[in-house]
């Protein structure tokens, strides 16, 4: 009750301040606690919720065609949840985490009851696995068999478990032989696909039949960085399999696999420009759907009559764009999200032949928030003539004003079209706000991914340049007053572009930001599978054995850098700005350092998030210059 009485309260001081005309909300009102996961049942009767409570989350069950009508079931205290799979109409699985452990959980949703459920037999469950069987009293798991457990061969190399629900005793579906790092089942719990990884190569197998045999076909291998193949999706049967793969393409697809022939077919879905890495969603063992992002979201439909519902839908609401998540069996009933620049995701429940009264799904602790400004989608030139896009958020007749780049992290991740609480926020200080998705960012196929590697602080940083430089050409901001702000690698890239000789910025910040790349290859990153290192070092450097780039010395800095940390992250380590500091303190370069005592990487609750971000604000805020007069321009 604390989080949702704080955000009570700030939304209505923000509503009392707004009608005065004093100071606008802190940034926890752009933050609303929403759903953490949604799970449509097999019939389409029930949805599964989960959203925050005091303490964790709760568990929620609504009836899909009166979602009013709820059933709640608590998990235990500080439990939150990580993933969930109905069995059935009757029964879910619910695994959960928590700071030092978590646990398995079974739902009923008649009950409201959640009751453990753990191991009889000395097996040890780490994720589930999906689908899930729809018979049989089995739920499937990825782990290790008892024979396994503690010993050199588990590894991080898992097993396919079946595991009685009536006992807990689980069965080896499929044992790893060592390599495999995904798997997938059909509704009968039987093993029918596989990726593994060897040396340089992916490896795609089959096993053709549902038999218990061991035997599995190679199918086909893929160059293991450049072509991160990943399995998609099975039929319920296990006759046929997707694939996203690049198949000797710049971009990734969906590519269809015929298991029992063993034989890759055709490209299901393509794009020449963006890279397409969901799974489908299945009627009757057809892709009735793909969704993947573009520069705004985008999804491809196969099924005629949700193809016209879509319309319906889009044509309701024109500026959103409705993106399917989960269709039951029978393709009547659908759980979509309703995406917009303007407010937060909404959640709702839609039926096929009455698509145009969608049942809203509203979090049980979800607020009213103010409609935001519009967050455009842009493209632009880079300085040596490379395609960029990205999104600014601003009011559509403000005067050029001061502007803040905020840089992505990953950096093989992208920036989505969409709600952006930090963007909002900002946009509602009166920054104009930026996002370039730089070269190096992932969704835009091989070569653009691959054309930032071991050149950040060159190619990267000049991305970033050249949208102030577009975006001061066309008179949406002052070129006097720009700041940079970034998270984690986006925190790398704020160091760097302070750091760059024709640097336009008066002020930037870093949220967990990593510097010292080498040194976090050390700390961080000594628990992951060696290849997923070596790929990693390939992305950053440019090579498998490459050096991976330096910054330019901290003693260079003339403009005030503010570093928040979170001293228990996880990902990448307090020390990465405390040190960053203690240099700069040594050179007298101007770094402020606020540490965090928790919260890891992701800055915990959305109140912590809240509150780095009214830092962030305020600090970029006084170092920007009084505004300079000049007539506005239109949008």
């Amino acid at each position: 009750m604390r989080l949702l009485r704080a955000l009570c309260i700030a939304a209505l001081m923000g509503r009392l301040c707004v009608a005065r005309g004093e100071a606008l909300p802190d940034a926890a009102w752009f933050q609303p606690p929403g759903w953490s996961w949604l799970r449509l049942s097999p019939e389409g009767r029930q949805v599964a919720g989960a959203a925050p409570g005091d303490s964790g989350h709760v568990l929620w069950i609504l009836d899909s065609h009166q979602p009013a009508r709820r059933r709640q079931a608590s998990l235990p205290e500080g439990q939150q949840v990580a993933d969930a799979a109905w069995l059935g109409e009757d029964l879910l699985a619910v695994l959960a985490t928590r700071p030092g452990g978590g646990g398995f959980f079974l739902l009923d949703p008649r009950e409201g009851t959640c009751r453990p459920f753990a191991a009889a037999d000395g097996a040890t469950w780490i994720r589930l696995s999906h689908p899930q069987p729809r018979s049989g009293g089995i739920v499937l798991v990825e782990g290790w068999a008892s024979d396994r457990r503690g010993t050199k061969a588990s590894g991080p190399w898992l097993d396919l478990l079946a595991v009685e629900i009536a006992t807990g005793r689980s069965r080896v579906v499929a044992r790893n032989p060592g390599d495999v790092v995904q798997w997938l089942a059909d509704r009968t719990g039987a093993a029918r696909v596989a990726m593994a990884v060897t040396g340089d190569r992916r490896e795609l197998r089959v096993r053709p039949t549902s038999g218990s045999g061991e035997h599995w076909t190679r199918v086909a291998a893929f160059d293991a960085f450049g072509d991160p193949a990943t399995l998609a999706a099975l039929a319920p049967d296990g006759s046929r399999a997707w694939v996203n793969c690049r198949q000797d393409r710049d971009t990734l697809g969906l590519v269809a696999l015929d298991v029992a022939a063993g034989r890759l077919g055709p490209r299901v879905a393509s794009d020449d420009r963006f890279d397409i890495t969901g799974a489908p969603l299945l009627i009757a063992g057809v892709p009735a759907a793909v969704s993947w992002e573009r520069l705004r979201p985008h999804t491809q439909w196969s099924d005629p009559g949700w193809e016209q519902a879509a319309r319906e839908l889009a044509a309701s609401n024109p500026e959103t764009h409705w993106r399917p998540l989960e269709l039951s069996d029978d393709g009547l009933t659908g759980v979509f999200e309703n995406v917009s620049d303007r407010q937060p995701v909404r959640h709702a429940v839609v039926l096929r032949e009455s698509p145009g009264h969608p049942r809203w799904l509203e979090s049980p602790q979800r607020l009213p928030v103010p409609l935001g400004v519009p967050r455009a989608p842009i493209t632009l030139l880079a300085r040596d003539g490379s395609l960029l896009s990205g999104y600014v958020t601003r009011t559509p007749d403000a005067a050029a004003g001061p502007l803040v780049v905020l840089a992505h992290g990953g950096p093989w991740t992208r920036d989505h079209w969409g709600w952006s609480a930090e963007s909002q926020f900002l946009a509602s200080r009166g920054w104009t706000v930026l996002q370039i998705n730089y070269r190096g960012s992932a969704g835009f196929g091989h070569r653009f991914q691959q054309a930032g590697a071991g050149r950040w602080a060159d190619v990267a940083v000049s991305d970033l340049a050249s949208g102030v430089t577009a975006m001061v050409d066309q008179q949406l901001a002052d070129p006097a007053r720009v700041a940079v702000a970034g998270g984690s690698f986006g925190g790398y890239l704020t160091l760097a572009a302070l750091l760059a000789p024709d640097s336009p910025y008066r002020g930037g910040a870093s949220v967990g930001g990593v510097f010292d790349l080498r040194r976090w290859f050390q700390e961080a990153r000594r628990k992951e599978p060696r290849f997923a290192s070596r790929w990693q070092r390939e992305w950053l450097s440019g090579s498998p054995t490459g050096r991976l780039p330096d910054l330019p010395p901290v003693r260079n800095l003339l403009t005030p850098l503010l570093l928040l940390h979170a001293a228990d992250d996880s990902v990448v380590p307090w020390s990465q700005s405390r040190r960053l500091c203690e240099a700069a303190a040594r050179h007298g370069a101007p770094v402020e350092m606020v540490t965090r005592h928790q919260g890891g990487h992701t800055l915990g609750s959305p109140e912590s998030q809240a509150a780095v971000w009214n830092q962030v604000e305020s600090f970029l805020r006084q170092h920007r210059p009084a505004p300079v007069s000049r007539p506005a321009a239109p949008w």
